[in-house]
């Protein structure tokens, strides 16, 4: 199990670098997360930690996607960056198509502790943003903060970006 995830560490962090570098090129965005925050998702079982994300008709917050269409009449940029695999792309484009979230970028981060990347490189280029995400992991089929949940609630409270934590 330690060395799938090493493995998978190393196969999602090049492509959270360069997915992470094209908010240069952005000034005023929403970092979105899909499941648990855009998402309505369900654990399957206490065995299960995965949920189906080929799943199409998970439920969506409906308080999220208000709160992300009003920052896009506002000027905001949406990006969707999902602990999900590239594997789930296709099926994940799908639920954003069939919900009517419009999106400029969709970052398949692969592991919630890769969202850090996107997030600070926000922070260096000094860019206006809003964080929306709970920043959990599903472990023993309970959500658990990530650990960088409290370097992300740091960053936060410097009023370095809005953050909005969906299971708060």
């Amino acid at each position: 199990m330690l060395f799938l995830r090493f493995l998978r560490f190393l196969i999602y962090f090049p492509i959270s670098l360069f997915c992470s570098l094209r908010l240069f090129f952005l000034n005023k965005f929403v970092l979105v997360d899909l499941d648990y925050s855009l998402c309505k998702n369900e654990i399957l079982s206490i065995n299960e930690e995965k949920f189906d994300y080929r799943n199409l008709n998970i439920e969506i917050n409906l308080d999220i996607k208000e709160k992300v269409k009003y920052l896009e009449l506002k000027g905001y940029k949406i990006i969707i960056f999902s602990s999900r695999g590239i594997r789930a792309h296709s099926f994940s484009k799908k639920w954003l198509n069939r919900n009517k979230i419009n999106y400029v970028v969709f970052f398949h981060l692969g592991l919630t502790s890769l969202k850090l990347i996107p997030i600070l490189m926000a922070v260096i280029f000094l860019k206006k943003f809003v964080l929306i995400d709970d920043l959990s992991n599903i472990k023993d089929g309970k959500l658990t903060k990530s650990f960088i949940y409290n370097y992300v609630e740091l960053l936060a409270k410097k009023n370095l970006f809005k953050w909005e934590d969906p299971q708060k």
